[in-house]
This record gives C-alpha cells, sequence and structure tokens, in this order.
C-alpha cells in the first residue's frame, strides 16, 4: 500500500496558538487536498518554538525571575491532547 506523506516546512504564528491552529487547520486541508494522506508537522509548531528570539537577553545570562517569568508563558502556550 503507498501513501502520499507530506512533511510540512513552515513556521507557526509565533505567540499566538489560536492563529497558529488555524495555519495548522489551513494547511492541513490544502495538503489534503492534493492526495496527503500523513501530514507532518515540526516538532513544537504548536506552541511555536522560538528559534532566533533573544527576548532581551543574552543566553546565558539570564536570570532566575526571567526565566521563571518564560516558563509561565511557555506553560500557558501548551495544547491538550
Amino acid at each position: 500500500m503507498k501513501i502520499m506523506v507530506c512533511v510540512v516546512q513552515d513556521s507557526p504564528v509565533f505567540f499566538d496558538k489560536d492563529q497558529t491552529i488555524l495555519k495548522v487547520e489551513k494547511l492541513t486541508k490544502e495538503y489534503s487536498k492534493q492526495g496527503c494522506k500523513l501530514i507532518v508537522f515540526p516538532e513544537s509548531f504548536i506552541p511555536g518554538y522560538p528559534r532566533g528570539f533573544s527576548f532581551g537577553t543574552i543566553v546565558g545570562k539570564r536570570t532566575t525571575s526571567y526565566i521563571q517569568n518564560i516558563l509561565i508563558k511557555v506553560w500557558t502556550w501548551k495544547v491538550k491532547i
């Protein structure tokens, strides 16, 4: 049995979980219309991995309070499956 597989190479809508989910829905519909039966998104597409963002600080120089605030933000971006 052969199936068409799609590997998505795209970016999420950073810091907007709802818009990212809408983007996943749009891309899924688009690729399924092209015959894809398995559509794979990058790890951490939802909630989005902030690669390249410095958040106004230098890596290795983050304070404990800064890290705690980021962890709280990341926790709010989670998706319950």
